[in-house]
């Protein structure tokens, strides 16, 4: 199992790649950029090192994808997600997230 996180640098994020570490799994976080302040709160340092990064945006689904396959991932755990004043200016494009 191969497990992608997406939004993963956040609370829920954080302790969900802390559980799934602790079985053995390896895990990516796709996010738009790197920020370990939570995680290093949960785990650490030897398991923060064990996250893998992949920078990206949730509306590209080529992109994320493309991250998918590149890894093998076999399990998403999708956490990412637009700030409610986005989702009500652009609610496709909120819809578009939901997509893999």
């Amino acid at each position: 199992m191969r497990v992608l996180l997406t939004g993963g640098y956040g609370c829920i994020g954080c302790w969900i790649a802390r559980q799934l570490l602790e079985r053995g799994l390896p895990v990516w976080v796709y996010d738009l950029k790197e920020d370990l302040r939570r995680m290093r709160q949960v785990m650490d340092e030897e398991q923060v090192a064990q996250v893998h990064f992949c920078q990206g945006d949730v509306t590209d689904l080529p992109a994320l994808r493309a991250v998918l396959e590149l890894e093998q991932i076999s399990h998403v755990v999708h956490l990412a997600g637009l700030q409610v004043p986005i989702c009500r200016a652009d609610p496709l494009l909120m819809s578009q997230c939901l997509r893999i």
